[in-house]
C-alpha cells in the first residue's frame, strides 16, 4: 500500500483496533488480497477481535499497491454492516488530505470502560495547551469512526404551555429525519434517536446515552439535539412534564462521563425560554456626525418600542444570576477530587458548546416550513462542515434565522425575528473535517 493511502487508514487505527470486525470484513474483501493462509492464521491464530483487527490492517499494508489494497480494504467495509461510516470517513481523509503530520497513539491498557467516578481520576489528562508556537489555535482532533455519538429527542408536548406556532406530529418527525441525515453525513453514530418521549423517558434517554459513550470503543466528541417546548430553565416532554436543561450538561461532566473529559461536546437547543417575541430593531442609517456620538447619546434615535425589543439590563442582570446560581450548584456537588501534586483539572463545564435557538426569556417559532434554527443547521452545516468552524458555521446560522423569519408574524399580529446565541466553553477550535496540521 502506498504511503499516503497507509497514512489514511493509519489516521484511523485506534477506531479500526477498537470498533472493526475483521472476521465479518474478511468475508467481504477480494480474494486476491488475502491467501487462504491469511485468513485462517487471522481467525485462528489470534485470539482477540483487537488482535485480528491488528494483524489484517498490517497485512494490507503489506500488500503490493498494483492490487489496490487500499481501495479493496475500503470497499470491504462499506459492504460489512456497521462499517460504512468507517468506510466513509477513511476515504473522506484520503480524498481531502486531512492526514495529520503526527498520529495519536492510544494506549493499549488504558482504560476504555466506565468504572464509576474513578474512571475520571484515572482517564489520561487531556492536552491543556490550545495552541502552538506561533500563537494558532489548535482543532480538536475528530479521530476515531464514528467522530462521535449524537443523542437526539423531538417532542410535541400535551401541556397547555403550547408557544410555537406549530405543533404537527409530521414536523416532529420530518425534524428528527433531517438530524439523523445531518449526524450521518457528519460522520456521528445517530442510534440514540426519540421521537415524542415524555419527561421520565428523557431522563432514560439521557442516561443510556452516557452509558454508551462510557461503555463501547471511545468516541472523540458527543452532540445533543433536543427539538420541544420548554420555558427558562426546562424543556418539556409529551407528557408536559419537563426536566432542567441543566441536566443535560451536567450529564457530560467529566466526573459522569469520563471518557468525553478534554473532548468537545455540543449542545442544541430549539426550545423556548420564556413567552416573550422579539419584534426586532431597524438598522438606521446615520451621518458621519451621528456617527462619532457616543452608544448613550445614539440610543436617543431609537424609539421605545425598538428600545423595548432588546434584551435589556434586568434580562442581563438575569441570565448573570442564573450563572451565578449554576456555578454554586457545581461547587457544593461531588466530582472526583484532585490528588496530591495531580495535573491541574479542567473545570467541569469545559469544552462544551451549548447553542439555543432563542435568547433568555424569548419565544423559538415553528412554522409550516419547520423549525427556522434546525432548517438553518441543516443546511449550513451539510454545505459548510468540510471548511469551515463551529463559530463560523454558527454566525451563518443566526444570519439564515432572520432573512427566513423576515416578513413573518407572531400569533400576536407582530413581525417576530428569532436571534440565535450560544455560550461556548471549548479550548481548541472545533471542526468536524480538520485540516491535515490540526488547524
Amino acid at each position: 500500500m502506498n504511503e499516503l493511502k497507509r497514512k489514511a487508514v493509519e489516521h484511523h487505527n485506534a477506531a479500526l483496533v477498537n470498533g472493526m470486525d475483521a472476521t465479518e470484513v474478511i468475508v467481504n474483501l477480494r480474494g486476491d488480497l488475502l491467501s487462504l493462509a491469511e485468513r485462517e492464521s487471522i481467525q485462528e491464530a489470534f485470539p482477540t477481535r483487537r488482535a485480528k483487527n491488528r494483524e489484517l490492517i498490517s497485512i494490507l499494508f503489506r500488500t503490493r499497491e498494483e492490487l489496490e489494497p487500499f481501495e479493496g480494504f475500503v470497499d470491504a467495509l462499506k459492504n460489512t454492516e456497521k462499517h460504512e461510516i468507517m468506510a466513509a470517513e477513511i476515504l473522506t481523509t484520503y480524498t481531502h488530505g486531512n492526514i495529520p503530520t503526527e498520529f495519536e497513539k492510544v494506549s493499549e491498557t488504558s482504560p476504555t470502560r466506565a468504572v464509576g467516578t474513578e474512571q475520571y481520576s484515572q482517564t489520561k489528562q487531556p492536552e491543556l495547551s490550545t495552541m502552538n508556537a506561533d500563537g494558532r489555535i489548535k482543532c480538536y482532533q475528530l479521530n476515531t469512526i464514528p467522530k462521535g455519538h449524537m443523542l437526539i429527542i423531538a417532542n410535541n408536548t400535551n401541556s397547555k404551555n403550547k408557544p410555537k406556532a406549530v405543533d404537527d406530529g409530521d414536523q416532529r418527525d420530518k425534524t428528527q429525519k433531517k438530524l439523523e441525515k445531518l449526524g450521518d453525513l457528519l460522520g456521528y453514530d445517530v442510534k440514540s434517536s426519540y421521537n415524542n418521549i415524555t419527561a421520565k423517558e428523557m431522563k432514560v434517554a439521557l442516561k443510556e446515552f452516557v452509558t454508551k459513550i462510557e461503555t463501547e470503543p471511545h468516541v472523540d466528541s458527543a452532540i445533543i439535539f433536543i427539538w420541544s417546548h420548554g420555558d427558562a430553565k426546562r424543556v418539556f416532554g409529551s407528557d408536559g412534564n419537563a426536566i432542567k436543561r441543566q441536566e443535560f450538561f451536567d450529564a457530560l461532566r467529566p466526573d459522569k462521563c469520563g471518557n468525553l473529559t478534554g473532548k468537545p461536546k455540543l449542545i442544541f437547543i430549539d426550545a423556548c425560554r420564556g413567552k416573550k417575541h422579539d419584534r426586532g430593531a431597524v438598522m438606521k442609517e446615520r451621518s458621519a456626525e451621528q456617527q462619532e456620538m457616543t452608544d448613550s447619546d445614539t440610543d436617543e434615535s431609537y424609539t421605545s418600542d425598538e428600545r423595548d425589543a432588546a434584551l435589556d439590563k434586568r434580562e442581563i442582570d438575569a441570565a448573570n444570576a442564573y450563572a451565578e446560581e449554576q456555578e454554586k450548584i457545581l461547587e457544593t456537588r461531588g466530582s472526583a477530587p484532585p490528588k496530591p501534586n495531580q495535573q491541574p483539572q479542567l473545570s467541569h463545564l469545559s469544552d462544551m458548546l451549548i447553542v439555543d435557538a432563542t435568547a433568555m426569556n424569548y419565544v423559538a417559532y415553528g412554522y409550516e416550513e419547520g423549525s427556522p434554527f434546525i432548517n438553518a443547521i441543516c443546511e449550513i452545516f451539510e454545505s459548510n462542515h468540510r471548511k469551515r468552524s463551529i463559530d463560523e458555521m454558527l454566525q451563518l446560522v443566526h444570519e439564515h434565522v432572520l432573512k427566513e423569519l423576515k416578513g413573518k408574524k407572531a400569533k400576536n399580529g407582530d413581525y417576530a425575528v428569532e436571534g440565535t446565541n450560544y455560550t461556548s466553553s471549548l479550548r481548541k477550535k472545533f471542526k468536524f473535517c480538520p485540516t491535515r496540521d490540526g488547524y
